[in-house]
């Protein structure tokens, strides 16, 4: 059975408890997955993760949110990344000389909410 097998009916799961009792979960679900070291058939050992919309899986399932300290650390990063890309040379292989503006970095930073919105984004 693949792990994606799994994953599916598990996200089955969650739109069947939608359905029933919407005010519990939404449509929408992550299935996330970690397999055991000595689990088989070997070639599908590690983790992974899937996205769905109802019982559908999502063309895209982008990287899931990580949160440190109430943090989201995915939107610091693409904060510190945007900076650094904008330093790369015009054949885009190596960073000029890095040269780090703390002071507009500390700017984009505090543009990041700090709350949640309606849709927990």
């Amino acid at each position: 059975m693949s792990d994606l097998m799994i994953a599916d009916r598990l996200a089955e799961i969650n739109y069947e408890t939608h359905q029933a009792v919407p005010e519990t979960v939404g449509p929408r679900c992550i299935v996330v997955w970690r397999r055991q070291p000595d689990a088989r058939p070997r070639q599908s050992r590690g983790s992974g993760h899937q996205a769905y919309t109802g019982t559908d899986r999502d063309r895209n399932s982008d990287a899931l949110p990580t949160i440190a300290n109430g943090l989201d650390v995915r939107s610091i990063a693409n904060v510190l990344i945007g900076e650094f890309m904008g330093q790369l040379t015009e054949d885009g292989k190596r960073v000029r000389d890095l040269e780090i503006d703390p002071v507009k970095i500390n700017q984009l930073l505090a543009q990041l909410p700090s709350e949640p919105d309606e849709r927990l984004r």
